[in-house]
Parts: C-alpha cells; structure tokens; sequence
C-alpha cells in the first residue's frame, strides 16, 4: 500500500514539474512571439536616434547640444511599441510571467537611463559607457529569462566592452551606443521572430 501511494506521489509529482515546464515554456514562446517585434522596434529607433546625433554632431563640428537628441528615444519607440503591441496583444494570450519580468527589466532600465543622461548635465560621468552596460546587462537577463545563451552571450559581451570602447577608442559614441542596440535589441529581436516563425 505504502509503494502504490510512493508511485502515485511520485506520478503526482512528475505530473506537476511536466505541467510547470510546459507552462514556462508557453510563457517563453508568448513573449518571443510579441517581444522579438518589441524589441527591433526599439532597436531600430536606437540606430535612427544614434544617426541623428552622429550626423549632427559632424555637420555642426562637435556641437554637444545634438546629444540632446538622445531623449528622442523614448519618444519615438514608445508610440511605436504601444501602436504595434496592441495589434499583436488583439491576436495572442494576455501577460504572462516571463513577459512581464522582461518589461520591467527593460523599464527599469529605461528609468536608469534617462536618469544617467540627466545626471550628465551635472556630474562628469562616462554616460554612454553606463547606459550600454544597463543595455547589457538587460538583454542578458532577457536571454536567461528566455532561455537563449546567444542573446545572452552578445549582452554580456556588449555590456563589458561598451564602457572601455567608450573610453579608451577614438569611436564616434553614437557608433557605439548603435553597435550596442544592434547586440542587444535588434538581433535578439531577430532570433525570437525567427523561433516564432519556426514553431508556428
């Protein structure tokens, strides 16, 4: 009697880990599904704002005023995001937990970064240097939640050399804060639609 019970706790058991994976792995998909958009979205705007301030930066000799446009960013993907989201959020399954982790990773890293390239104004730090490794550190939880060391590996690498390419190499910043959104947000965008389309 005690076996029977031991091999039913233990079916019970199996059971139970067998639906928490699936449930993970359906929380996952869901947000690769609309977070791959999402994140060439705000990829794609980083690019942009970076050849703004670098093409304004050379035609007005290296007047910092242009780094202002910097603060386009949230200006530009938000809207975009928010219109996109919509449409996708119409045609799938509400929030779940993995896409909800992952939006406020990336919202606490949009507040850190606002609030650095305000501090700027005030205290001599190396802004750009300390937004990329917010930027990778974001995007390699992004990977571990997500279960991709590819996306992981590229924003680890990204938010490493970011501060000492910043600080060290005669690089345009602007080049580097969009080699940086193209590791962390525009190929991890790639890779989940890529994952989506597979498993449609």
């Amino acid at each position: 009697m005690e076996n029977n019970n031991n091999n039913q706790n233990g079916l019970s058991v199996e059971k139970s880990l067998e639906i928490i994976s699936e449930a993970i792995n359906n929380s996952q998909r869901d947000f690769q599904r609309r977070g791959g958009t999402a994140m060439l979205i705000w990829g794609t705007t980083v690019i942009l704002v970076s050849g703004i301030v670098l093409l304004g930066l050379t035609l007005s000799d290296n007047n910092h005023l242009w780094n202002l446009a910097w603060f386009l960013i949230p200006f530009i993907g938000w809207p975009l995001n928010q219109l996109v989201f919509k449409r996708i959020e119409s045609k799938g399954k509400g929030e779940n937990f993995v896409s909800r982790s992952v939006g406020i990773v990336w919202g606490i890293f949009g507040i850190l970064a606002i609030a650095v390239g305000i501090m700027a104004f005030f205290i001599p730090i190396p802004t750009n240097g300390v937004i990329i490794l917010l930027l990778g550190m974001a995007g390699a939880v992004t990977g571990v939640l997500c279960s991709s060391w590819t996306v992981f590996i590229l924003s680890i690498i990204c938010g490493i050399a970011g501060l000492p390419c910043d600080y060290f190499l005669n690089i345009p910043t602007p080049l580097i804060m969009a080699v940086a959104a193209l590791m962390t947000l525009v190929i991890p965008g790639l890779i989940f639609n890529r994952r989506t389309r597979k498993q449609q």
